[in-house]
Formats: C-alpha cells, structure tokens, sequence
C-alpha cells in the first residue's frame, strides 16, 4: 500500500513541472492522484491503404482485460469463432454470454441433414463431368455425407456452446463409423447427433435414456436385436451394452467419494462398483429391443420386427420393446437393487437406468470428464465437489440439470481466475481435432461460388487422426484417466490428450498447419465433388490491416488464436520473424499474415488452453 502511495505521488508531483502536454484522467472521472501524463502522440505507420486506427490507451479505452476474460472462455466454450465474432463476444460477459447461448433454439439436426444431403448431390450434379443420366445417388446415405451436414452446421449457425458441448458428449456417449456397418447409415449418425444436441442442455437421465434407445448406439454396442436366453438354440443376453453403460457412462469402474477421489476398503484397495453378475443382470435388462420402425428397403406394408436386419430397420427411430424377446426373470444390479420378475421390458429399463442415474458416482464420474473436456485435465478435487453437488442438485431440487452443470464448470473460479492461469497443474493440451477448427473458424474460410461449404473432415481426420463420430473405440479417441510418460507421470498428473500425441501425429499437425498458411487453402473440396479439384481459400481481410507493423499483427494474432494468453517469449520469437522478412513480391503484408498466423499455430500457447 506504501508503494502504491507514493507512486501516485510522485505522478502527481510530476504533472506540474510538464509544461505544454496532454492530460488524460483516468480512475472514475478523474479523481486525485490517478492523472497520467502524456508527453506526446506517436503518428500511426500505414501503408498500401490500410491505417491503423487511433486507439488510446491510457484512458481505458484500449485496455484489453475484458478481451483476454473473454479470449479464455471462448478457447474452453467453443470451437472457434471468426472476428466478428469474437468481437461481440468481447463486448458481453461469461455469465451474460452463456445465458445468450442457452437461450438459442436447438437445431432439428436430423432435417438439417436431410436438407444438406439433398443440397449435397445436386452440387454435384451441376458440376460433375459425368452426364446426369449415368450418376445414381444410392439411396443409402453414407457416413461422409453426414459429416458434409456436420461440418456445415460447424461452420454456418451461431449455437457456439452447445455445438462444443455436443462434441465432448460424442467423446464420453461414444458411437463410432470405424464399425464398418454403420459407415452405411448417414442417417442413424445423423439422429444420434440430434439426440446428443437437443439434450446437450438438457437432462442426464433423459440423456441416458435417449442414447440407450437410439438404433445406431444400437448397434455400436450390440444390444440391438438382443435377446433373452434361448439356451437350445445356444443365444445368450448380450452384455457390450450393460458393461459399457456402467463403466463409461454412469459410475465408472470404482466407487468415488464426491470429489473424484477413489474410496477405500479397510485394506485401503479400491472398491469396485460391479462385478459379473451385475454385468449378466443388466444384459438381461437390455434384452427385447428391437427396430421400433422399417427402414430403407422394407416393403411398405412390412411391419417392424425383432431380429430385422439392418438394411430393413429405420436408424432414426427409436427402438422398440418385443416382450417375446425380454428376460422376464428378477434381475439384481449394482448394489443389490433389485428389479421384479414379469414386469414389461421398458419397466425393466427405466428402473435399471433410474438407479444407475441416482447412483453418488454419477456426480463425480461424468462431471469429472466435462471437466476435462472443456477447462483442465487436472481439476482439483473442490472442482470436481462444486460441480458433483450441482449435478446432484441445482438448487431447485433437480438432478441431472446438464445446463446448470455446464455453467457452474465454466464460471468455477478454476476456470476463470487468474491464479489458475499460474497453477502448473491447471490447463490442457488441446486436441488436434479441436485447433484445426479453431483456425478454419478464427481464419473465416471462404465459401464457393455458391455461397456454401461442401466439407467432409476427411483431410482433417488424416492430418488429425480425428473426425466427428469417428473413435477407434468405445473409449473415445483417449482415455480421460491417461499420464503420459515424464514430468505429467512423475507429478502423478494426467493428459489425456497426451494419448494420441506422438512423433508421428504432431509433426502432422504442423505439416498440415504449414500447408493451410502457406498455400492460403484451409479445406479442400468434398469428395462427392468430382471433376473439380479444388479448395476454400483463406480469408485475411480482417489480418492485412495489422500486417504493417509486426507489433500489432502479433497483438491481433494473440486476440484471435491465443486468446490473450501469448507468452512474452512466444511474442518475441514471431515479432523478430516478422521484422525479417524481406518484401521480394510485393506481398510483405500478406507473407506477415501468413507466417505471424503459422508461428502462433505451432507454438505451446496455442496447443496448451490455459
């Protein structure tokens, strides 16, 4: 306080001896000792048509707390936005912003998938060498014209946070098109989607619910078609379903106090949360579902079902209870719960999925992994507490309330504070799948002629190794409980993002990064687009204007990639890179853009989400 003190002395002893300068107030209206002298103005650089406008300063005018507050929230709450954007997000707050975002009307993701296949083919149409006559759509629509739909919805809507939440839902509730079968079924990918999207600010057990019921998951985990014990004809309850439900969406493999921590026996070993025969008792559970509607190449006076194979079964229908096909036997899971013989087959599932979803794991187990997928790898165990106490009631007597889950894990002082940003154990590695987004929305991308986005991911899953929907397995594309090997492992501290970065998917990265910014293209052509090799172009119109001082280019890049969080380091390295470059073409301004634009890219403020 003494310092402070007489800092504002002496600045306000120096005023008077400063003849013929500009005063400027700041601190409320200009109260005593807060005055700052201004001995003079430094004439702004331009060059080819850009100025760079007069922002000052030291009246608070062009302080840039409120951007990096904001920055940071749009790094952990987004894919990425554009300027524009980010500008009108500059101008809210966290909590304003998040009830904005809330409030938007979820998109029917499986019309808007119709809409975009159709759409889809006749791009191609128009613009394929082939002759009209001689393409045949198949009336099957594959997993990649999903993901046309997928990625446009990205790319063209304004539901920032619940497009980011419904990404981290496919990560915990995982169905995958590296099954080969459902690389068939666009459309049952497409009515997953819409389950995950309209749920996202939803509740958990209706969430639970809907993903046990939906066809695809249906058959990602095999309890599609799943019958009772026919023990003549050798058919056995599947159990896919009932272990991973347990496992990877509700309680995990241990018991857990509150905090995430693991219990202990009196031995102090862990304490298991099932065992086999929890595992035979809910396959029981899970028996009878079959298609609730025909699909694609059923007559259209067939009836559904049980045991219809896939191409007859409609993948946007939930499935159906055939009590014929359901285990009628009392059945006894986790903890003893016990659910009576004879009752009807959905009975049987809202009891076992009702006491799954009260169990006290829940809160921690599931909290826990949002966690991780938005703020830090390494939430503290009060984190974790805060947020298991929403889930398990939001103050209003709710369980489950996913909305006041998600704002509590992004307005949790861990989250928002500027002590968590010098934690060493706060913060995650950004996933590739995420940065590459992050730069094609930040850059803007450029659509065709038509106005459009044609894009399937697919260059982006071989310069990732990720695509939406598209885990190698059930346990996502990393494991949430994965240390990595060195200083992470020695501190006792996970990564999960460490799993899938290597030598091998790193250097990708970069290579990938490298040919966005160097060629200006950031996505190619779909590949329903034959004869027209090609690409979206980058857009750097709102970049040029600051590439004619490399001081403010690095600031602007900060704003827009790093979210305010550029190390000084960092800033040095591309600003000296910057002042270097020689203008051989006459494209000075444009090669800055491209190489301050890369050099962020490759650098750990940009990998790492602080």
């Amino acid at each position: 306080m003494r310092t402070i003190y007489l800092l504002l002395v002496c600045l306000t002893f120096n005023s008077y001896f400063i003849q013929g300068q500009e005063t400027v107030w700041i601190g409320g209206t200009g109260i005593k000792p807060m005055q700052i002298i201004a001995s003079d103005k430094t004439e702004l650089f331009s060059n080819d048509g850009y100025e760079l406008s007069e922002i000052p300063v030291m009246n608070g005018v062009g302080m840039t707390h409120q951007q990096n507050v904001m920055g940071r929230l749009i790094r952990q709450a987004t894919m990425g936005l554009n300027e524009e954007q980010i500008n009108e997000t500059i101008q809210t707050n966290p909590e304003d912003w998040m009830a904005n975002q809330m409030n938007i009307p979820a998109l029917n993701f499986l019309d808007f998938f119709y809409e975009t296949v159709d759409e889809t083919r006749q791009y191609r149409l128009q613009y394929s060498e082939e002759d009209e006559e001689e393409i045949e759509f198949d009336s099957r629509i594959s997993s990649e014209e999903f993901r046309i739909a997928y990625w446009r919805n990205i790319m063209d809507h304004d539901d920032h946070l619940r497009q980011k939440i419904l990404y981290a839902l496919s990560q915990i509730f995982v169905v995958s098109d590296q099954v080969g079968a459902i690389q068939d079924h666009g459309e049952g990918l497409a009515s997953f989607t819409e389950i995950l999207n309209k749920n996202a600010f939803g509740n958990f057990k209706n969430l639970l619910r809907d993903v046990t019921l939906e066809p695809i998951m249906g058959m990602f985990l095999s309890h599609l078609n799943n019958s009772r014990e026919i023990p003549h004809l050798n058919i056995h309850p599947d159990e896919n379903y009932a272990r991973e439900i347990m496992q990877l969406f509700t309680i995990g493999l241990y018991e857990l106090e509150i905090t995430g921590e693991p219990k202990r026996d009196a031995e102090g070993e862990l304490i298991p949360t099932y065992d086999q025969s929890d595992i035979q008792n809910l396959a029981k559970v899970f028996t009878g579902l079959g298609p609730g509607k025909t699909g694609l190449y059923a007559d259209e006076d067939m009836p559904p079902r049980f045991g219809l194979g896939r191409f007859l079964t409609d993948f946007t229908h939930p499935m159906a209870m055939y009590e014929e096909y359901h285990d009628k036997t009392e059945k006894i899971i986790v903890g003893d719960f016990i659910i009576p013989a004879n009752q009807t087959g959905m009975e049987d599932i809202d009891m076992a999925l009702n006491h799954l979803f009260n169990h006290p794991n829940v809160g921690p187990f599931f909290c826990k992994q949002l966690i991780q997928k938005l703020v830090s790898s390494n939430p503290s165990p009060e984190y974790i507490k805060d947020i298991a106490t929403i889930f398990n009631n939001n103050g209003q007597g709710v369980r489950g309330d996913l909305k006041s889950v998600i704002k509590g894990i992004l307005l949790h002082p861990e989250a928002r504070s500027c002590s968590s940003l010098q934690s060493t154990n706060h913060g995650k590695l950004q996933e590739p799948f995420i940065r590459y987004l992050e730069v094609i929305k930040h850059i803007d991308l450029q659509p065709n002629e038509n106005g459009s986005i044609f894009y399937n991911g697919q260059n982006v899953f071989f310069t990732t190794t990720q695509n939406f929907l598209r885990a190698p397995t059930v346990f996502n594309f990393y494991k949430p409980n994965y240390s990595p090997f060195g200083p992470l492992r020695k501190l006792d501290l996970l990564g999960p993002e460490f799993q899938i970065h290597n030598s091998t998917t790193s250097l990708d990265l970069l290579n990938g990064f490298n040919r966005m910014t160097k060629t200006d293209f950031g996505m190619s052509y779909s590949w329903e687009i034959d004869g027209i090799p090609g690409y979206y172009q980058n857009n750097y119109d709102d970049f040029l204007p600051y590439a004619q001082d490399p001081e403010s280019l690095v600031n602007h890049v900060d704003k827009i990639f790093t979210g305010g969080q550029m190390t000084t380091r960092t800033r040095s390295i591309i600003k000296q890179v910057l002042l270097n470059l020689e203008d051989n073409d006459g494209q000075l301004l444009h090669t800055r853009v491209q190489k301050g634009i890369y050099l962020a890219l490759i650098s750990p403020d940009f990998a790492v989400l602080k």
